[in-house]
């Protein structure tokens, strides 16, 4: 389905070729925009479960609960949506799947490298439809509305 309300079921995406010193280079593609989907999933990924203290440690203990999070399930979630492509390759010239198990194997520096990258874009994103957001009317009727 395309409709001018949605994001497109292929996104438009922006390339980035990458680096990592003594490893060798690489690019990625990542979405241009998110659905709300997709932005939803990350601002949940990281939230467990809620739990009540243990007693003795928090407030009066009535209505106290803790948030239990997960930050590497976040951080993971955020960088696995973003990306649409990657040129990431095993040993017989595979592209690796992007997924959570492969994200969690990469090297710390090629991980790095790939968040650092995933969250500049986002934030550009972010600035670009600030700058570019619609305003917003009301639409009202003239006549009153009847209530029964």
């Amino acid at each position: 389905m395309v409709s001018i309300w949605m994001v497109p079921a292929v996104p438009d995406i922006d390339r980035y070729d990458l680096a990592c010193d003594g490893i060798g280079s690489f690019w990625i593609e990542l979405k241009r925009e998110l659905s709300t989907g997709e932005r939803n999933r990350i601002r949940s990924a990281g939230v467990r479960s809620w739990s009540k203290p243990p007693e003795g440690r928090g407030g009066d203990g009535k209505d106290d609960y803790e948030l239990n999070v997960d930050m590497d399930g976040a951080t993971l979630e955020k960088t696995r949506i973003w990306i649409s492509n990657w040129s990431l390759t095993d040993d017989k010239n595979r592209t690796l799947p992007r997924d959570y198990t492969t994200l969690r194997g990469l090297r710390t520096d090629v991980y790095d490298v790939i968040e650092k990258t995933v969250d500049e874009h986002a934030k550009r994103g972010a600035d670009r439809a600030k700058k570019d957001e619609p305003t917003t009317t009301a639409m009202t009727t003239k006549e009153p509305v009847k209530t029964l």
